[in-house]
């Protein structure tokens, strides 16, 4: 499973937790959850993915220097 597969299918699954939020406390706070863990969601995929290409840069890096 890939990254586009996985948020795909969290954002599946908070589109539906925030629907039945909305049914019991209105659309409105329904809809404000939604933006707000879609912002958290977005932000920890995008600081992960930088902090893995610098884990792979330094990996690349040691590899390197070891077969000099």
């Amino acid at each position: 499973m890939n990254g586009i597969e996985e948020r795909f299918l969290i954002y599946t699954a908070l589109l539906l937790v925030c629907s039945t939020a909305g049914v019991f406390v209105g659309w409105q706070a329904a809809l404000w959850t939604l933006v707000q863990i879609a912002c958290v969601v977005e932000l920890v995929y995008w600081l992960g993915r930088a902090a893995g290409d610098r884990i792979n840069d330094n990996t690349a890096d040691c590899i390197r220097d070891y077969r000099v």
